[in-house]
């Protein structure tokens, strides 16, 4: 492990913001283990991951905002998550697990955004999943379940269906490009899915800029 670094504002026993940044954990599992052999027919021989994010907390309104919570594996991807939540009470960061749930049962969500920077990760797990069927097939039907799913899952807005269709348009992920040093660049993989706004009264907005896709629901 490269390095760990986190910060913490509190006021009394409630967490008003937070920063942490996880860099460079190394996983080389033992040849011929469980993992090792999951991870070879990914085509990794090792995982190489990093973690970051913010969060910040307002008593008073008890607004909860989950700040670019990003997962990223080299050879992988980046998956980033930021969200704002309502009514999130105190006990959210509480060490009693319960205390952890309880805090969240009347929450409302007024922003979600999802955004995966593709480098390498989806065209490696279409190929396991496929094995001997058709890559084409696979993408249809995970198209197809996104559709399905997705409004089912965030209540059927209009804010929903606009970010399953985001997603099922997402089954065509462009592979990663990469710059001279064999990097992959960040955007041009990307997908982005947006969702904003109070439910039920939400109209779907959608645009696209570069290798960016967006969908709003306002």
């Amino acid at each position: 492990m490269a390095g760990f670094e986190s910060r913490t504002l509190m006021e009394a026993e409630v967490p008003k913001s937070a920063t942490f940044a996880l860099k460079n954990l190394v996983v080389s599992p033992q040849k011929g283990s469980k993992l090792g052999r999951d991870l070879t027919a990914f085509g990794y021989d090792k995982l190489d991951m990093g973690m970051k994010g913010a969060i910040a907390y307002d008593p008073a309104t008890k607004a909860l905002k989950l700040d670019d919570f990003t997962l990223d594996g080299v050879d992988a991807g980046a998956l980033t998550i930021t969200s704002a939540l309502g009514n999130v009470d105190k006990t959210y960061a509480a060490p009693d697990p319960n205390q952890r749930i309880a805090a969240f049962l009347g929450a409302d969500i007024s922003e979600l955004k999802v955004k995966f920077v593709n480098a390498g990760l989806f065209d490696r797990a279409l190929s396991y999943v496929a094995g001997k069927r058709s890559k084409e097939a696979v993408r249809s039907e995970w198209a197809q379940a996104a559709g399905q799913y997705i409004p089912v899952f965030l209540g059927g807005d209009a804010g929903a269906l606009a970010l399953a269709a985001e997603v099922q348009n997402s089954s065509t992920i462009p592979k990663p490009r990469s710059d001279r040093q064999g990097q992959g660049r960040a955007g041009q993989g990307d997908r982005v899915a947006r969702l904003e706004g109070p439910r039920g009264g939400a109209q779907a907005r959608r645009s696209h800029r570069g290798g960016e896709s967006v969908t709003r629901a306002a």
